[in-house]
């Protein structure tokens, strides 16, 4: 008898999500396109992010986290110093050599605390957290690190040690966000675990819808970003898009919210008036490479508006772009807008150089299979 289903507890694979979705950066799951959809929203990420990020399975609990605003002691300036360049190895180092020797040890285990996180060692990260609270060092960022060190450590632990984890990872960001209401990572960090948790672990979606138009409120660009997020991956679609349009109206200078909203409409197959706004979106901005993608995309989708699908894919695939889907996946939908031609050589050439640059796509290898059964009749 599986006792987990049982008395209604989650699986260990479906508790190992919670903590995935609060360690890593935010993630969408959407039914069309889900490779290019994750693409796009890590390339969001990433135009928002401090640039820290971490090597191995864990990321920071939010990408948006930046180095704690705190007076250090001067004799912990070295070890932060290398912690702040990457070496968190040696920061560590430096660290353990000054025990006993500062005024203030609830500091000194805080930056133990993050060293060792940033060297994957989360039971050690998370005990050094629990040491700085008990000498007095109650900071907001003490109490985010130390439910980013448990959910961590949860990751890999049994179903049993995650369940006794999940109060304790909630508790540490509810404690942070007391002390620093505007604590950004902490209110992040708190609405996917009330999302992603079951009730009696502590999830609430009004608490997390609530938190979400927080972190809104607290930065426009990240909150919104990860607003419109959680609600897709809750398939409301509809709310997602509106939080899109309105970061739009809110901050209109930015093309890469348009790419955002595109993303989701065509994910969404909402095709309806999408033409309309991409020629507002033009008006505005010009040939913007990443848009150029959405618009072939759009005509490989629906078989419209193709000769300018084929051009806006061909100029994406010569731009090259650093950010946005990649030139495989351009070129797996300029063979689709060539199939619609009825160009079926230079379709297969298409689905061929996507192939090439990336072998492993079963969605490229699978048009191609269709393509080439279709031709030999």
């Amino acid at each position: 008898m599986n006792l987990y289903k049982k008395f209604g507890f989650p699986t260990k694979k479906s508790t190992i999500s919670i903590f995935r979705m609060i360690l890593p950066c935010p993630k969408s799951n959407p039914g069309h396109d889900s490779i290019e959809m994750k693409r796009y929203l890590h390339l969001f990420v990433n135009i928002i992010a401090t640039g820290l990020q971490l090597a191995g399975i864990f990321s920071l609990i939010s990408v948006f986290s930046v180095m704690a605003a705190e007076n250090v002691l001067p004799e912990l300036e070295l070890a932060v110093a290398n912690y702040k360049e990457g070496d968190y190895e040696a920061a560590y180092l430096q660290l353990e050599g000054l025990d006993g020797a500062l005024s203030d040890e609830g500091q000194l285990h805080y930056w133990k605390g993050k060293a060792a996180f940033m060297l994957m060692r989360p039971k050690q990260a998370s005990d050094h957290y629990y040491q700085a609270l008990d000498l007095g060092h109650e900071t907001a960022d003490t109490y985010f690190g130390l439910g980013q060190a448990l959910g961590a450590w949860a990751m890999d632990a049994s179903i049993f040690t995650q369940a006794r984890l999940a109060g304790k990872i909630r508790r540490a960001f509810e404690d942070s966000l007391k002390i620093d209401p505007d604590h950004f990572d902490a209110n992040f960090a708190l609405m996917m675990y009330y999302e992603q948790a079951p009730g009696f672990m502590g999830g609430s979606w009004d608490d997390a819808v609530a938190l979400g138009e927080r972190a809104r409120s607290l930065k426009l660009v990240e909150g919104s970003y990860a607003l419109a997020d959680m609600y897709w991956r809750k398939k409301k679609t509809d709310l997602a898009i509106k939080v899109a349009e309105d970061l739009i109206e809110e901050e209109s200078g930015n093309p890469d919210h348009w790419v955002f909203l595109f993303t989701f409409l065509l994910s969404a197959k909402k095709f309806e008036g999408w033409e309309s706004r991409y020629s507002r979106f033009e008006n505005d901005f010009g040939d913007y490479p990443t848009a150029q993608y959405q618009f072939g995309k759009y005509a490989a989708l629906t078989g419209r508006a193709l000769d300018k699908g084929e051009l806006s894919l061909r100029s994406y695939i010569i731009a090259r772009p650093e950010k946005g889907p990649s030139i495989a996946h351009a070129h797996w939908r300029l063979g689709q807008i060539l199939e619609h031609l009825n160009e079926e050589k230079d379709a297969m050439d298409a689905y061929a150089t996507a192939l090439e640059l990336n072998p492993e796509d079963k969605e490229f290898l699978n048009s191609q299979k269709r393509l080439a059964r279709a031709m030999r009749k």
